[in-house]
């Protein structure tokens, strides 16, 4: 169920520009170093861009194919200046990811924000342990060490608790900029489903931290 965006990991499927496990007050610490959330309900997350090591670790976890694809096709983007693509771990097991886009994917923002950068295919399994938080903030320290002034993320109305968490964390509505996000849902067996999702816009201003 993963191509270009991935809405599948090995955990609950959902958006893959919704933030599905952060919703309590973790503490956040830097791109490739380590947070453990205050209230000691996860143990210690440890953030950073995907290697080629990485990869191979993910094999051996035995993720579905369409999990390792993603991951590939992201990696090789990567290596192509065109993203950060994030992997979040307790110990060597996968628990979350994420892409830094290093343009917007969508026309009308990257129009409106020359320059913008883009969190999408943000996923946490199992949900509510601070690492969705971890990896947004990893996220935003790879925009600012490119000197990047802004960063932006699409949410579904439908997931009314993903947007309150952006908001938590600074990222701020754009009256009436709407965007569709198109992607493509990728089963084993070959099947694909072409979708396109409304999806309200959020901005977060990086020089105001």
């Amino acid at each position: 169920m993963i191509a270009d965006d991935p809405r599948d990991a090995p955990g609950p499927h959902g958006s893959g520009h919704d933030e599905r496990a952060a919703r309590d007050g973790s503490r956040v610490e830097p791109s490739g170093s380590r947070a453990t959330p205050d209230d000691g309900s996860a143990t210690t997350i440890r953030v950073g861009p995907c290697t080629p090591a990485d990869l191979e670790r993910l094999e051996r976890s035995g993720a579905p194919d369409p999990v390792l694809r993603h991951h590939r096709e992201r990696f090789a983007m990567q290596e192509r200046g065109e993203c950060v693509q994030l992997l979040a771990w307790h110990e060597d097991t996968p628990i979350g990811h994420g892409t830094l886009l290093l343009a917007s994917k969508y026309g009308e923002v990257g129009a409106r924000w020359p320059g913008i950068v883009e969190v999408n295919a943000l996923a946490a399994w199992p949900t509510g342990r601070g690492t969705g938080t971890v990896l947004l903030a990893a996220a935003e320290d790879a925009a600012r060490s490119r000197g990047c002034a802004r960063i932006g993320i699409a949410v579904e109305p439908s997931n009314p608790a993903a947007r309150r968490l952006y908001e938590r964390l600074g990222y701020r509505p754009v009256d009436g900029l709407r965007v569709i996000d198109r992607w493509t849902e990728q089963h084993g067996d070959g099947t694909r489903i072409d979708h396109a999702d409304p999806c309200e816009y959020l901005v977060k201003d990086l020089r105001r931290d």
